[in-house]
């Protein structure tokens, strides 16, 4: 792989990937073949293709961390109310803590837009039929 910027844009697409693209909520012009952060604002990138049902790994990925998180923060909390910790320390890991927790729901809810779209393309009709001003009528196929 390699990047190429023409015009603006940063492709990281190897020649012929046939596959999900992840880019940019930010900046469309970043394409890149999997998940990973913007390389202008640093913003995790968004895939744009549909995938398969598989699991999704970034859901997975940030669900453990999640777990991680509230397994560090419960023992700081605790220990905050004894007085035997800093305030600041729990402040912070409990910011953390809800930060994932933020990040979580939104991938789930992107997980469920992802199937409710498909749901919707297969709804859609295979063949449409086009009637034109001169009555003349042509089927295509979508």
């Amino acid at each position: 792989m390699h990047m190429k910027e023409k015009s603006g844009e940063f492709d990281v697409l190897p020649e012929g990937y046939v596959g999900a693209i992840y880019t940019c909520s930010m900046h469309s012009e970043v394409r890149h073949p999997g998940p990973g952060a913007c390389p202008l604002c640093s913003m995790g990138l968004e895939c744009v293709g549909l995938q398969g049902e598989g699991p999704d790994s970034e859901l997975h990925d940030i669900t453990r961390r999640l777990w991680v998180g509230i397994g560090l923060s419960v023992p700081l909390l605790v220990l905050s109310t004894n007085g035997q910790v800093g305030v600041f320390f729990e402040v912070a890991a409990v910011i953390v803590t809800l930060v994932l927790l933020g990040q979580v729901m939104e991938l789930r809810a992107c997980e469920g837009m992802g199937k409710a779209v498909r749901a919707m393309l297969d709804m859609a009709a295979k063949i449409a039929q086009m009637i034109r001003s001169d009555s003349n009528r042509r089927r295509d196929r979508a």
